[in-house]
């Protein structure tokens, strides 16, 4: 089952003049970043030098996230080696985003903690153009109640550099095309599930997050195999604000006569789809853990639908178009 999602980001930040060679970004406290989704499209060519022109991406939504110091949090005993959490709507996610290393440290989702003993390393600053690095993480992880032996096969690979073209003649130079493979074995006495990671990202010299990502994720349990692609984009990057309230979920394509993907920010604890008639049409369940699911249309009434998803005490409600 193949399902599409699309993001975009743009930046607002001057470039830094390094051509051949991506540095360790500038972070401060309270930096905040807005993310929207877009339509999806080739993510170009390698190589030295070269024009990437995404500037017929169009956003249909958006959300938020922040940037945070660890220290202090509540979790922070947890990841005594991360410098940084990076916020979206309740979640936190640690990193180190140098000076020497991009590296991952885990996350506490739904306000249970998933620290890692042997953290994630993407690759070391500098990261020079045309050069790749590999990382093995191992992690022993209690999920859910149950006991999981985690383990992370990385490869990553600056295969390109040149300047970014957006919407809005929005412009960004010393710009790199950074490629991460990621296979992520979970091992549990429930069985064996697998989460392949492929990614393209553009970041500019500078800025900690991407401009623009491609995901492709294929997840693979004892129950089947799902895949999922995404396009993402940054709006805007702004530095020491407060915090922003995001949207809590998304849902592409609409209108839509197929397959209809949604994706949340924070938790899930109920997604259910309504007729015009105010009737429930589905509850859509989804794989504990993941942020992702799809519903299928094809055999749904052409009309409008309403798309309501819980999470916690907030309810968000979208409508959905199936011609």
């Amino acid at each position: 089952m193949k399902k599409l999602i699309h993001f975009l980001i743009a930046s607002t930040l001057p470039a830094v003049a390094l051509a051949q060679t991506l540095n360790a970004p500038v972070v401060q406290a309270g930096d905040y970043f807005s993310i929207a989704i877009g339509e999806p499209q080739d993510p170009g060519e390698a190589g030295a030098n070269v024009l990437w022109d995404y500037t017929g991406l169009t956003a249909s939504q958006n959300y938020n996230g922040q940037i945070v110091p660890s220290v202090p949090s509540t979790y922070q005993d947890d990841y005594p080696d991360a410098s940084w959490i990076m916020e979206l709507v309740g979640n936190q996610y640690y990193y180190n985003f140098g000076p020497e290393a991009f590296e991952y440290f885990g996350g506490v989702e739904n306000g249970i903690s998933y620290p890692y003993q042997d953290p994630e390393l993407f690759y070391s600053y500098p990261f020079e153009f045309e050069s790749t690095h590999s990382d093995e993480s191992f992690n022993s992880l209690t999920i859910q109640g149950l006991a999981v032996e985690r383990s992370i096969s990385t490869e990553s690979a600056n295969d390109g550099h040149g300047t970014l073209n957006m919407p809005n003649e929005q412009v960004y130079e010393d710009v790199f095309r950074i490629r991460i493979h990621r296979v992520i074995e979970d091992s549990s006495i429930t069985g064996l599930s697998t989460t392949e990671v492929v990614q393209t990202m553009f970041i500019q010299n500078g800025i900690a997050v991407p401009v623009i990502t491609h995901t492709t994720l294929i997840i693979t349990t004892p129950a089947g195999t799902d895949e999922y692609e995404f396009l993402e984009f940054m709006q805007s990057y702004a530095v020491e604000v407060g915090v922003v309230e995001p949207d809590l979920f998304a849902m592409y394509p609409n209108p839509s006569t197929d397959n209809v993907t949604i994706k949340w920010i924070n938790k899930a604890d109920a997604i259910e789809i309504y007729d015009g008639a105010g009737r429930l049409v589905e509850s859509v369940s989804h794989c504990p853990g993941l942020n992702v699911t799809g519903i299928d249309v094809r055999d749904w009434n052409p009309g409008v639908y309403t798309v309501s998803l819980t999470s916690g005490k907030h309810v968000t409600t979208k409508k959905l178009v199936v011609e």
